[in-house]
């Protein structure tokens, strides 16, 4: 069986993460719930720890998609924290973007902050070590295209 190119290699691993997550989404109400608390307390009683998850994804330690999945918020205008989070959320909390939003939304504002701050300090820390570097020299078919409209 031949080696998969780069690009068959990057297209499987993006087609498992995304039905990861189609998964979680379909997952029994009551499942998202308890994960929606679960999440809530980790941000509410362990910011850092949350914050924490979010480097070891932007590091690569969840996966190849996952990481490239992450690291694609920082070439959009999207808000990098709030993208990441309810990432995490999703793949280590088992809790999907819309219910990591409504667990968020209940914290209090030097809750928020105090997250807010460990997120930023791994935002800054990756843009500093990690960006240029990974999208160096690595480019996708969205990418292509973009170029081509330039």
């Amino acid at each position: 069986m031949p080696m998969p190119t780069k690009k068959e290699y990057h297209d499987n691993e993006m087609r498992k993460y995304f039905h990861k997550i189609e998964e979680l989404n379909a997952s029994p109400l009551k499942d998202r719930q308890e994960a929606r608390e679960e999440f809530y307390k980790a941000m509410k009683d362990s910011p850092l720890w949350v914050a924490e998850q979010i480097d070891w994804m932007l590091s690569g330690t969840y996966g190849y998609a996952e990481q490239y999945a992450a690291m694609n918020f920082f070439k959009g205008k999207l808000n990098i924290a709030a993208g990441l989070t309810q990432m995490v959320a999703e793949l280590n909390w088992q809790s999907t973007a819309d219910f990591a939003r409504d667990a968020w939304k209940k914290l209090t504002a030097d809750e928020k902050q105090a997250l807010q701050e460990h997120v930023d300090a791994v935002i800054k820390r990756t843009r500093e070590e990690l960006v240029e570097e990974y999208f160096a020299g690595y480019t996708t078919a969205l990418d292509e295209i973009e170029r081509g409209a330039q």
